[in-house]
């Protein structure tokens, strides 16, 4: 079986303070991908953790913010899904500066964990998919990893820097992903941005 997430659309950031936008709003980094497998039934399972580490540009304070949790798409047919196969990323970065990294990683299930509770819009974070903050159980091994990262440095002027890249591509199917490093905790849905 394979699994991949094609782009269809660029990795964009919406610029506001270059966009005549007023200051205060928000910039927003934007992905839209859809998934591509030769799976017929069952679900994709992705888990999404994103960590946004912030310092205030007047105090000098700094706080990272964590979120945690899994979205769900249904399969009926080959790369044909109950609702779509859309997978949309996006970051939305304040006055500030920091640095940003969102991670998905990507399964197989022939059946939905009935204890990790998916419903729709379960973790607000994921939209109007099936999703959850609690860990589903026999996930089985990853099908496809995806990276972003971002720098933003948004203290001072009124110009507004954001720096985005794609540090690691969705794996080729019969690719081997890493193993995933879990070296912060993970506070789950306290920190969505």
């Amino acid at each position: 079986m394979y699994l991949r997430a094609i782009s269809r659309s660029p990795q964009t950031v919406r610029n506001p303070w270059n966009s005549g936008s007023s200051m205060g709003e928000e910039a927003h980094f934007h992905w839209r991908t859809e998934w591509e497998t030769d799976a017929t039934s069952g679900f994709i399972v992705q888990e999404i953790y994103t960590v946004m580490n912030t310092t205030d540009c007047r105090s000098g304070r700094s706080h990272t913010d964590y979120s945690r949790y899994w979205e769900a798409w249904q399969l009926d047919g080959r790369n044909s899904f109950v609702n779509n196969g859309y997978d949309i990323w996006s970051i939305l970065v304040g006055r500030g500066r920091g640095d940003w990294s969102k991670t998905g990683e990507a399964y197989w299930v022939s059946t939905l964990d009935s204890e990790a509770r998916f419903t729709p819009r379960g973790a607000r974070e994921a939209g109007i998919l099936l999703s959850t903050y609690t860990q589903p159980r026999s996930l089985g091994p990853i099908l496809c990893r995806r990276n972003v990262r971002g720098v933003w440095d948004a203290c001072g002027s009124s110009i507004f820097e954001c720096f985005h890249r794609l540090t690691s591509p969705a794996l080729a199917p019969g690719s081997t992903p890493r193993p995933s490093p879990r070296s912060v905790p993970h506070p789950a849905h306290r920190a969505h941005r």
